[in-house]
């Protein structure tokens, strides 16, 4: 299932309806200390960041930025500061519920694809040159020439004209192509080959399945599964009693018996896959090491095994603690978006075979399982071909 085609929840329901309300309202999108406020004083929610968090993002393939329901201004993504504007990219305004808003939404949805198939056949209609350099361009006033009604009875107005403008600035279907705003609202959008993979699109649900596969990581094929809901437990105490046998110590030292007994729990949801991520973490962020004072971390036992483990389960070894240290940036972006977390998320998720957000967060679980359970078993595998400890 496409995750940006899920339902929101109630409380993300209404974030919408605030943003959008006053869009409409004022024909301008509010800033991020207005939204919140109003979360909190309508549904008593202290923290509007973690409903706009829990809302789907998908990292582009570029690791630069994600797309979801929202855009924010400034590239704070899911971490706004009070003065950025807030505002709804198409599939956001394909999730408004509010019937109060719907047929306005829908107008907006329908204009800009309507836009999004002119644009494209304006692309594929154009005389290429064998020896110049075309430009396709296409103005707002050319536009407004042939638009249909976009509402009942009623042509397009240069204010629709303006906010479409907008809005191909916060699409990655349009963003590539620049448009250019003017102060008068009226814009030109320069087209590329980019464009063809939205040709013929037909409606919203196709135009979301479409910019999935256009601005998302290409996805692994996920491993074998189905796991029993104890296997990885249960191989992280096989590891760690190899490991006793081998240094006379164990490896991990479990902070909380409750961080161990959430990883047999069934995963239902976004924040109960966050839970199991950060409960894994907490286990692979306490390590003893020979000769390392204190907690080691996976990086102190890879130094540590590339001393001793040798040849072709040195490789193994390093690809096994790989796999698990994207774990900890995987639980980075989920807790800490923007920045640097975007890219590392990105190849993160390509390690583990996972694409999120997604709308099966079991299925997720079950893949990151499979590969931590591989890696813990692929060094207890090594582990056991050892002497002893140097």
């Amino acid at each position: 299932m496409n995750p940006l085609l899920v339902e929101p929840t109630n409380t993300q329901r209404r974030l919408l309806e605030i943003i959008y309300e006053d869009h409409v309202r004022r024909g301008g999108w509010p800033i991020y200390q207005y939204v919140e406020a109003l979360l909190y004083r309508e549904l008593g929610h202290p923290n509007a960041g973690a409903v706009l968090r829990g809302c789907p993002w998908v990292p582009l393939a570029s690791g630069l930025s994600a797309y979801g329901w929202l855009w924010i201004s400034d590239a704070h993504l899911t971490t706004p500061e009070p003065g950025d504007q807030v505002g709804l990219t198409v599939v956001g305004l394909s999730r408004v519920r509010d019937i109060r808003l719907r047929q306005e939404a829908e107008s907006e949805i329908t204009l800009f694809l309507w836009t999004l198939g002119l644009l494209a056949k304006r692309e594929r209609a154009f005389e290429p040159s064998p020896t110049e350099v075309q430009t396709v361009a296409v103005t707002a006033s050319e536009i407004q020439e042939s638009l249909p009604p976009v509402r009942p009875g009623s042509p397009a107005t240069s204010d629709d004209l303006r906010r479409l403008g907008a809005t191909l600035t916060h699409e990655p279907s349009t963003w590539r192509y620049l448009p250019r705003l003017t102060a008068d609202g009226s814009w030109t959008a320069t087209l590329g080959p980019f464009i063809r993979a939205y040709d013929g699109v037909q409606g919203l649900d196709d135009y979301a399945d479409r910019l999935l596969g256009d601005i998302s990581p290409l996805q692994p094929e996920p491993p074998a599964m189905p796991l029993s809901s104890l296997a990885l437990p249960e191989a992280i105490d096989y590891l760690n009693t190899v490991w006793r046998l081998w240094t006379k110590e164990p490896l991990f030292l479990i902070p909380r018996v409750e961080a161990a007994a959430k990883l047999a729990f069934e995963c239902r949801s976004g924040e109960e896959f966050d839970g199991r991520v950060s409960s894994v973490c907490a286990i692979l962020d306490h390590l003893r090491i020979p000769r390392s004072p204190g907690n080691g971390k996976l990086f102190d036992l890879q130094t540590y095994l590339s001393a001793d483990v040798l040849g072709a389960g040195s490789v193994r070894a390093g690809e096994a603690i790989t796999d698990l240290r994207a774990l900890f940036d995987l639980r980075a972006w989920r807790q800490h978006p923007g920045g640097d977390a975007e890219a590392k998320a990105v190849r993160a998720m390509e390690r583990l075979g996972v694409r999120l957000p997604t709308g099966d967060w079991g299925l997720a679980w079950q893949i990151v399982q499979v590969r931590m359970v591989g890696a813990i078993n692929a060094l207890r595998e090594e582990v056991e071909l050892l002497d002893g400890p140097a």
